[in-house]
């Protein structure tokens, strides 16, 4: 069975980093989805293409790669990156490399989603008002009035 390399780890790293830095989920990489459904307790997506409608506010998805889909705890992804490394079923089965390179990369994503959380509950308050001005003009507009913003 073939591990995660350590080059694959630092791109599946970079990809969460460019999703944030870009703040669009859809810098996310094939093998990030992949490493993120199989590793940091999320439930199963039918695709990535279903994943990234899920998490398209970066609130939601930044909360998440600390959480999991299963609880609110946010250290439980941290726990589990600590987890990769010990269990011995683990590392018999999957080699201590594998897991080292598992836990590197669960505690750099939580480590980025942390960094980047404010940025990004700014940029989504943003969009969505953005969103909500946009839908006042038309509903304005249907009745005869006109908007203005300041």
């Amino acid at each position: 069975m073939k591990g995660l390399t350590d080059k694959e780890a630092k791109l599946i790293v970079a990809s969460v980093e460019r999703v944030c830095t870009k703040l669009d989920i859809n810098y996310l990489t094939e093998s990030a989805y992949q490493f993120i459904t199989l590793h940091m307790s999320f439930i199963a997506h039918y695709n990535s293409h279903g994943f990234k409608a899920e998490y398209d506010d970066l609130r939601k998805f930044l909360s998440a790669l600390q959480t999991g889909e299963l609880t609110k705890e946010r250290d439980w992804n941290l726990r589990k990156a600590d987890r990769q490394e010990t269990d011995v079923d683990f590392l018999k089965w999957y080699g201590e490399e594998n897991q080292k390179n598992v836990a590197f990369v669960i505690r750099e994503i939580v480590k980025i989603a942390r960094k980047h959380e404010a940025q990004a509950e700014a940029a989504e308050d943003r969009k969505e008002k953005a969103y909500k001005i946009t839908l006042a003009k038309v509903i304005a507009n249907k009745y005869g009035l006109t908007l203005v913003t300041q």
